[in-house]
């Protein structure tokens, strides 16, 4: 595991940027409360995000080690064979969750390249710092996301809008998939490939 401190010079140079996406999403108990995200609702989650890193090459994920969406992501990720990146908002992010979900916090750091965001304790405006970070490091954003206009998730959605960064929206409620918006052109690294044979496409 490695940790660099923020500085401003990008992360990506434009040409590996090109094959990366950030990760946001609700934490269990913004949808159905189960922090070991085994339900089938995680399921359908997991298996969403390991069929859009298919279908549209991804190579490195970069997501926010929050517990749910974040580091199902980065699992999922790795268990692809994607490399992953972790953007940790604060020091000691994890330190006051309970003992299983920071065992897998910790795990998850262990196989990831880890960047700390903002050095230093908490500090509320540290996790928009880190949601911005990810989206200026990407070409592409997925969300697990519900809808709601409110809530972290939300506002980083309403951040790639605002740096034209194209999202992939995957809405837990009503199990669908859709660009927002849709690109005009879907960046030439992240357009759709054929899927395998059985495997469906997951949006038109």
């Amino acid at each position: 595991m490695t940790a660099t401190d923020l500085d401003r010079t990008p992360l990506l140079d434009p040409s590996a940027a090109a094959d990366t996406v950030a990760i946001t999403g609700h934490r269990p108990d913004r949808l159905d409360g189960d922090y070991t995200t085994s339900s089938p609702l995680w399921a359908w989650i997991a298996g969403t995000l390991t069929s859009l890193y298919r279908e549209l090459s991804i190579a490195t994920v970069i997501q926010g080690m929050a517990a749910g969406v974040d580091q199902l992501a980065g699992e999922t990720a790795l268990d692809a064979g994607l490399a992953v990146h972790a953007a940790i908002p604060f020091n000691g992010q994890a330190d006051r969750w309970p003992a299983v979900t920071r065992r897998r916090w910790r795990q998850l750091a262990e196989r990831s390249t880890v960047t700390v965001v903002t050095p230093g304790g908490y500090a509320a405006w540290k996790l928009h710092a880190r949601n911005q970070y990810m989206i200026d490091r990407a070409v592409l954003l997925l969300a697990v996301w519900d809808g709601t206009r409110s809530g972290g998730t939300y506002q980083t959605v309403t951040y790639a809008h605002r740096r034209h960064t194209p999202a992939v929206i995957i809405d837990p409620v009503g199990r669908t998939v859709s660009w927002d918006p849709r690109p005009a052109a879907v960046p030439a690294a992240v357009r759709r490939r054929p899927s395998p044979a059985g495997h469906p496409q997951l949006f038109d």
